[in-house]
Parts: structure tokens; sequence; C-alpha cells
């Protein structure tokens, strides 16, 4: 895992180099959000550091080139594959997520 998960974090504009390969390529890489009825907490939970690790990469590529103020992210599943879109797969069972941040 140390030699997949490169500490010194590269992003890009444009977002080629993310998903790693390994998450483009495995569902078993995903983010599962859901949301305590009881207390409201909501709940993050990644079934691998490397699901972990592309979100994170996508969030600090967001918050350096992208224009705008939100960003969404959702599961999707096309041709029966559970697609990995901007950089997540999510559950298909998750509600879908909106990250918002300020347009300066």
């Amino acid at each position: 895992m140390e030699k997949l998960l490169n500490p010194q974090v590269l992003v890009t504009a444009d977002g080629d180099d993310i998903p790693l390969d390994v998450n483009a390529d495995d569902e078993a890489h995903c983010l599962k959000v859901h949301t305590d009825q009881g207390n409201g907490d909501v709940y993050f939970e990644f079934t691998s550091r490397v699901a972990l690790y592309d979100f994170a990469r996508e969030l600090l590529r967001v918050s350096i080139f992208q224009k705008g103020t939100q960003v969404e992210f959702r599961p999707q599943r096309i041709n029966g594959v559970l697609e990995n879109l901007n950089g997540v797969r999510m559950s298909e069972d998750s509600p879908r997520l909106f990250v918002s941040y300020p347009s300066d």
C-alpha cells in the first residue's frame, strides 16, 4: 500500500490522474455515505485507503483549480458497472454528496 499511495500528492487541473488505476478498475474501492437519523451525524465510510486517497485528491484538485461554488458526488451504475465519477465511486445506497465552497 505504501508504494501505491504516494505521500507526494500530485493533482492536475484536468484531474486526469484521478482516480488511481487500481481504483478505476476495481469496484471494491468506494465511499458509502450515510446519516445517523438519531443525531444527524454524517458518516463517510471508505472501503479502502485508495478510495479515501482519491476522494481527498479530488477535493484538493477542486480547491486549487475549479471555478464555481459546488462539486457533486453521486452513485451511478452504467451497464451494470458502478462508475467512478469525479475520482470517487460511491455505493449505490449512498445519497448524493454536495461540497460547496466560495467562488473567490
